[in-house]
């Protein structure tokens, strides 16, 4: 196989096995660990994955540009460790791959746990397109935009453009990266044949103190790269963003009175200082 799986692990033992498990035997597979030491980097290691410990927590995309470094592979394969892949589905990708040579960047169906889609109809960054239908697909589409926690990338494409915005910590970096591979003249493709079931938000192990830096982050984020694309009123987006959080019944779901604190202070932040 041509392509190189990258994984960002953080606090994700309880997850990670179980995506390993999924992907065929013979993918080399890089992760990247960017939690406290909790025996998943030995659980790594004994199965002849290649682990690099970051210094600090370097975030999803920082992660993902700092792994994929020095990869010699034509394909870049970007995945979350809550990812589960039905069998074939990084075969399908691939062939997909080699069907469309303008394509840079393909993704497949993802699937909540109860079966319904779970990709992206759009994208924060680009409102004025027309989004995907919500529908599953039964044939591969072009797409706007493609999830970050199942991306299959070119190589040369992706370092091209100097990989994921490192000034994102995390949330909206794969929405700024499929703009800018499409700005540059790649397609996109939402691959009907490869499919994955994702759970978001398991990657990492649930705590308050993880709802509020995801809160904080998500608004933060949010705003520094409408600005980047000229979005219009920025700041005031990161507000509304927050505010329709803390209204909503997510908030009083279990931590989801930190993930709102999170989100007020990324506003708070992103006005000042995105």
């Amino acid at each position: 196989m041509d392509v190189t799986a990258i994984i960002i692990a953080y606090e994700s033992g309880a997850v990670l096995p179980g995506l390993v498990a999924c992907l065929p035997p013979d993918l080399p597979l890089i992760l990247l660990d960017n939690g406290p030491e909790d025996g998943l980097r030995d659980w790594a290691e004994g199965r002849g994955l290649r682990v690099i410990v970051a210094e600090e927590n370097l975030g999803f995309g920082r992660g993902c540009n700092r792994a994929a470094s020095g990869v010699q592979t034509e394909w870049l394969l970007f995945l979350n460790p809550d990812l589960r892949p039905e069998p074939g589905c990084v075969e399908a990708l691939l062939a997909a791959a080699s069907a469309h040579p303008q394509g840079v960047g393909f993704g497949p169906v993802l699937l909540t746990p109860e079966g319904r889609p779970a990709f992206k109809l759009s994208s924060a960054l680009a409102p004025r397109e027309a989004p995907v239908p919500a529908a599953i697909p039964q044939r591969e589409r072009m797409v706007p935009v493609l999830e970050g926690s199942a991306l299959l990338v070119r190589r040369a494409a992706f370092e091209a453009l100097g990989g994921f915005d490192p000034g994102i910590f995390l949330f909206f970096e794969d929405d700024d990266l499929c703009l800018r591979l499409r700005a540059a003249g790649g397609t996109l493709h939402l691959v009907a044949g490869a499919r994955a079931e994702h759970g978001a938000g398991r990657s990492s192990l649930p705590s308050a103190e993880t709802a509020r830096l995801r809160g904080f982050h998500h608004v933060r984020s949010h705003v520094r790269m409408a600005r980047k694309h000229g979005l219009p009123l920025p700041a005031l987006m990161g507000w509304v963003n927050a505010l329709s959080f803390c209204l909503s019944p997510e908030a009083k779901a279990q931590h989801g009175r930190a993930a709102a604190r999170g989100r007020l202070a990324g506003a708070w932040a992103a006005t000042w200082r995105a």
